[in-house]
């Protein structure tokens, strides 16, 4: 590397550092914004650059989620360094090869022919409780020589982590949260994870504060939803949802594909901020082309501008009780999720009913943790509507 590099890191750099030659097993078990990948990326960059011919493999769910997570960290923080060469990545195979022999790959966890391929030296697994299996981690466990760092949101209050990894003779727990970033945070940033923590206690426990899930009475959507990768979408009709949000809330938009008892969910969408042109753009660049969007039909003349924009938007169904319509008829369908959804993801889980002292649920559900949920039914009612074969 030449000259040593000054890092800016936040405390869980370091905590990962003091651990890793004392324990084999390091897990970072951490709250929103708490900066534990990105970290963990620079550790592992420093890693490489101090042990020549190490190698490191960096593994998650699947390829689209490591391009918006740990790959991309990677590359930037390479580039903001000033260390990246062009020539040394392998883009194809996403493998960065340093000048002292050293290397690190990246890799999903459904790549077979990788999982129970060539060994390595050191291992990360990026959010190991979203949608890895135990066997897939025992396969790079027995085919690691070295450590093994692992970070996930505790959400799940069961998960195959906490009884087989997490609480043994070899492994670090460390648990951060965002309180560990705030001096890379903004504080328009924080406000908003303490302002949804005020909303739910759930969300505090899990989200703000990095402690284990717990199982929520009165959740809306209870029932198991299977996670694919979005190149598992199947071919049939699209249609879209779309609830607006702009300075609190976000504006939130879900591609939507239905086929016989099945229904297919795909977050496309979830940001504050983001002007008619800002959200035409972005469908646009996700591939909406001519499917149609289902608005929120309380705003009319942001529906008028998408049209101008090029969007084939419409004002959604909104009728009499049609929040408990659109939520009977998502439970009519197994659901698939892309497992980079994050935010519905979250909404899944603390999506609930109001319970009262008898511990009974109220008839509607609580106006929070509801945006992509809302995208959803808005396209799950209209398009049924339009097409004439929805019954309320």
């Amino acid at each position: 590397m030449g000259k040593a590099i000054n890092f800016k890191v936040n405390p869980i750099y370091h905590h990962i550092a003091s651990n890793f030659d004392d324990y084999e097993i390091i897990v970072n078990q951490g709250g929103t914004r708490s900066g534990k990948t990105y970290n963990t990326i620079i550790f592992l960059i420093t890693l490489a650059y101090s042990r020549p011919g190490h190698s490191i493999s960096v593994v998650s769910q699947s390829v689209p989620h490591l391009k918006k997570g740990a790959h991309r960290d990677f590359v930037n923080i390479m580039k903001s360094y000033s260390l990246y060469e062009e020539s040394r990545h392998n883009k194809s195979d996403r493998e960065y090869h340093f000048p002292n022999g050293s290397y690190i790959e990246f890799f999903s966890a459904d790549d077979d022919g990788k999982v129970r391929g060539p060994s390595r030296d050191t291992l990360f697994i990026n959010e190991i409780n979203a949608n890895i299996a135990y066997e897939v981690y025992r396969q790079l466990l027995i085919r690691t020589r070295g450590n093994i760092v692992c970070d996930f949101n505790p959400v799940e209050p069961e998960h195959w982590i906490y009884d087989k990894v997490i609480g043994q003779p070899e492994t670090k727990l460390l648990v951060s949260t965002y309180k560990d970033n705030l001096a890379f945070l903004e504080e328009k940033q924080v406000n908003s994870i303490i302002r949804e923590g005020e909303k739910d206690p759930n969300f505090k426990r899990v989200f703000v504060d990095g402690k284990r899930g717990t199982y929520i009475i009165g959740q809306v959507f209870p029932e198991k939803w299977h996670y694919i990768n979005e190149d598992a979408l199947p071919d049939y009709e699209v249609f879209y949802g779309l609830d607006f949000g702009f300075s609190v809330d976000p504006t939130a938009v879900v591609k939507i594909i239905t086929h016989n008892d099945k229904l297919y969910l795909h977050e496309v969408l979830y940001e504050t901020e983001l002007t008619n042109r800002d959200i035409a753009y972005r469908l646009q660049k996700n591939g909406a082309g001519n499917n149609p969007v289902y608005c929120d039909s309380a705003e009319p003349k942001s529906i008028e501008e998408l049209k101008r924009y090029g969007i084939n938007a419409f004002a959604a169904y909104k009728g009499q009780g049609s929040i408990n319509s659109g939520i009977k008829q998502i439970k009519k369908h197994i659901v698939y999720l892309t497992d980079t959804s994050r935010n519905i993801k979250k909404e899944k889980l603390y999506y609930k009913y109001k319970i009262d002292d008898r511990d009974k649920p109220a008839s509607k559900p609580i106006d929070n943790f509801n945006h992509a949920m809302d995208a959803i039914r808005y396209g799950l009612i209209s398009h049924k509507k339009q097409k004439k074969v929805f019954v309320l």
